[in-house]
């Protein structure tokens, strides 16, 4: 079996698939190692394009892990058993994963730094950018700046028209 390691921005790389019946076990890596989701596909390339055009944490995703497997059925118990003992950060099958928390606290201020920047943002946008329920949110953004990892900058116009208090994630050092 070939394990293979490579930065998702190597230009042309392309897995190849060692035979006709090989199915790929990927793992996808922040730029800290955290391992934020596992998965199986026939096609790498053309499953991580759909996960490119419709997953939040994609824009995380800063190195890839790919096993060939040579039958769906070892690709499936890998996959299972991965996401069991690896608790994937995105993987809500088989992880035990409630819905409503799949942006832990711990996490939740990188995915704001890295949506936001230094951009401002209010507690609907993270409802409606990163889909938190919104009593998860009220209580994330609370602690939070209770953290010191968010700062209140003031009130602004929001999407609704009122003025909202908006937000900014601080850099850490």
């Amino acid at each position: 079996m070939t394990e293979l390691h490579a930065q998702t921005e190597v230009a042309g790389l392309v897995p190849v698939r060692p035979g006709p019946d090989h199915v790929a076990l990927y793992r996808f890596f922040d730029a800290d190692g955290v391992l934020l989701y596992v998965g199986i596909c026939d096609e790498p390339m053309a499953r991580w394009s759909k996960h490119a055009s419709g997953k939040l944490w994609w824009p995380s995703v800063h190195r890839f892990r790919l096993l060939w497997l040579p039958s769906r059925r070892e690709a499936e118990k890998a996959e299972r058993d991965a996401i069991v003992s690896e608790k994937p950060l995105h993987n809500r099958a088989m992880n035990g994963i409630p819905n409503g928390d799949r942006f832990p606290v711990v996490h939740l201020h990188k995915f704001t730094r890295e949506l936001y920047g230094d951009d401002l943002f209010c507690t609907r946008d993270l409802i409606e950018d990163l889909g938190i329920p919104e009593g998860s949110a009220v209580n994330k953004v609370r602690e939070l700046l209770d953290k010191g990892l968010f700062q209140v900058v003031g009130k602004k116009l929001g999407r609704s028209g009122r003025a909202v208090r908006h937000y900014r994630a601080l850099p850490v050092d």
